[in-house]
Parts: structure tokens; sequence; C-alpha cells
């Protein structure tokens, strides 16, 4: 992935609302991110453009997707039935930012409250504010936070957890062996990701969980797992729920074949590895750092290619890990 390239924003309007998208582009371009940021309303499709297709793709390349949510968006055909759905699959697989922006308290999706939803300076709806101004200024900052850490991660060659699903579907097509060693896989498995990513594939995958019947799983939940927390991330409400969904999705793996063990122990940070064209050793990885971005659904993530020593050491780990461990329970 090109580390450098531009953050791209995606604007989701209503025609009627057009006034207030020129207004939030206006103020968006005084803070100069014209060489760091690309903003992308359906109003730049040039004339003669397969505007769908151009929409589509803009969708498909967007890291941020602002929705400027009021009456009007829940009304529009062309949103309900073409934008939302491509944009709202995005974000709901993790792999762009959605930030619904509320111009107006009527019409707000069910979907769309699942998310951090933005309003004015003072609590209100964007329209309902005295200050428009003021308003459109703190939408900009709520943006400018995402845009700032995104450019910080890349900057310093790091990925987020969307970065790396989107890494990782196009990678494992290609895979001959992959190695996984992470707490419950519940957080990989977001809409079933870490499930249909493994099903019926032509490589046998060794994934290392921690026993969801073990007294360390049982702490890990009691202190760490926080439902209020996940944004929709997660189903379980408690720590017994967790349990049982990890031992589900712990079957469905080993029923696909693959190969599925767990620990009693403290596993260390999140590794996965893949290796290509018929490899036994990992040609690419990504390795959970103890860098955390609080607003996002995990850690940053270090790529590391073959030869890199932080691949050899993690594998390392891995292996003796995983002599150690025990079978998971059968499908």
């Amino acid at each position: 992935m090109d580390k450098d390239k531009k953050v791209r924003i995606f604007i989701c309007y209503a025609r009627q609302d057009e006034d207030s998208c020129h207004e939030l582009v206006s103020q968006l371009g005084f803070i100069g991110w014209d060489r760091d940021v690309d903003i992308f309303i359906d109003k730049f499709c040039e004339k003669g453009d397969k505007w769908k297709n151009t929409i589509r793709t803009k969708i498909r390349d967007a890291d941020i997707i602002v929705f400027l949510v009021s009456q009007n968006f829940s009304n529009s055909t062309f949103i309900k039935k073409f934008e939302f759905p491509l944009a709202w699959t995005k974000c709901e697989t993790g792999e762009a930012i959605g930030l619904p922006v509320i111009l107006t308290n009527t019409g707000i999706p069910l979907k769309l409250q699942e998310l951090q939803c933005v309003y004015s300076h003072d609590g209100k709806p964007i329209l309902d504010s005295a200050d428009r101004s003021l308003a459109w200024c703190h939408v900009v900052a709520e943006i400018s936070k995402h845009v700032e850490r995104l450019q910080k991660a890349r900057r310093e060659n790091l990925l987020l957890t969307e970065e790396v699903r989107v890494l990782l579907s196009s990678i494992v097509k290609e895979a001959s062996s992959v190695w996984l060693c992470t707490r419950t896989g519940l957080g990989w498995n977001k809409n079933d990701f870490l499930h249909h990513l493994l099903e019926k594939k032509q490589f046998k995958a060794k994934i290392l969980f921690l026993n969801p019947k073990g007294k360390t799983f049982r702490n890990d939940s009691d202190n760490n797992y926080k439902p209020s927390s996940q944004k929709g991330f997660a189903k379980a409400e408690s720590p017994d729920q967790r349990q049982i969904e990890a031992e589900d999705l712990h079957r469905k793996i080993v029923r696909e074949g693959h190969f599925v063990r767990v620990a009693d122990i403290l596993l260390p940070r999140t590794f996965w590895a893949i290796g290509e064209a018929d490899c036994e050793t990992p040609t690419v990885a990504f390795i959970e750092t103890q860098m955390h971005l609080a607003d996002y659904d995990g850690n940053l993530y270090l790529p590391a290619s073959r030869g890199d020593s932080n691949i050899r050491a993690y594998q390392a780990i891995f292996e003796q890990l995983w002599k150690q461990a025990t079978p998971a329970i059968e499908a």
C-alpha cells in the first residue's frame, strides 16, 4: 500500500442539502489540505463521466466517509438504493471511517446511530445552530482528528486495522500458508470477516487463540472487555457470552479444515503471517504494535516482509507457543 497517498474523503449528501455540503467543503478548504487530502462530492463528476461508476470508485477508495444527515438524506431514493449501501458496507467492515454529521434531528438512519454522530459546537444539529460558521468549524475539527491520525500512521509506516483487513482480503487469495495469533478472533470476525477470509481456501491456516474455557480468557474478559466501547464491533454483552461466541467461531474455523489450537497463557500481540507461492515461511506479516488509536477498532500494525527480523522473531515465538498449545474443541 502506498503510504504517501492522500487521505480520501467522500461526502454523501442529498441534493436539497447542496448548500450545506458547499459550506463544509469551503471550510475544509481553509485549512490547507490541498496536497494531503482529496475531497469528493458528486458535483465534481465531469460531463460525460459514467457518473455512477465514478461514485462507486470514489466510495471504494475512500478513507473517510462523511454523511450529511437530514430528512432530505433519508428521503433520497438515490442515497437509499445506491450511495448508502456502498458507503455503509465500507464503514461496517472497517475499511473506512464513517462520520455522520447531523444537519437536522429528523431522519437519522438507525445504522448511522451506531456511529459517533457529529453535532455543532453547541450540541445542536448544524442547521439549528445560532452560529453556522462555528458549527462548521467544529465539524472540520472532528474530521481533522481522523485525517491527522491516518496521516501519522502512514508517516510512521504503520497500518490501521481497516487497512490490514483490505490487504488481507487481497493477499490471502494467493496464500499457500497462513498463521494467526490473537486472543479471541472476535474483533477480526466483525461481520464474519475472519470466517469468510478462511472459508473454503486452498491453504490450511494455523491459528492460535486463548482457551475460551481457561482462566486467562476469563481474566482478559473481566479486565478488558467493555461492550459499551465496541461501537457495534462486538455482539457479546457479557464475558460469558464472549466465551460462547469465541467457541462458536473456533468451531466454524475447524469445520473449514484449518488447524486451531488454544492456550491458557497470555498470548503476545496479534500476529498475522502469510506465505505465498508454496513458501513454508512467511513472505509478509502484520504485527500489532503498542501504539493504540482510541477511536479505531484496534491497534496499529507494523507491516513486515520476508527477511525482516520482526517476522523471524514472531514466527519463532508462534511455533514455540503452538507446540505447547492444545487442539481447540471439535467442530
